[in-house]
């Protein structure tokens, strides 16, 4: 571990960014592959816009298919009914 180099002193952004080139020509360290860590996968809303979007289950479509199968289905029961009495 003797043969590693070492940074000792107060060395600027640019003097080691130098130095690593240097020992990468040199061949004394070995250069890595950089990889993106920005995920793929980033929500275009914030979430305050997300929880902006977010409805009561009295403001959804299906509720109201429902409410309205219901009251179609209740119409024609009690005519039914009805009907048959008569």
């Amino acid at each position: 571990m003797n043969n590693l180099p070492t940074f000792q002193g107060n060395l600027g952004a640019a003097s080691i960014g130098e130095r690593i080139d240097s020992l990468i020509a040199a061949g004394r360290l070995k250069q890595v592959a950089v990889v993106d860590t920005k995920p793929t996968n980033v929500p275009e809303k914030s979430i305050d816009e997300v929880e902006g979007d977010f409805k009561p289950w009295y403001k959804k479509w299906w509720v109201w298919g429902l409410v309205g199968v219901g009251v179609v289905g209740t119409g024609l029961t009690i005519h039914f009914v009805v009907r048959r009495r008569r």
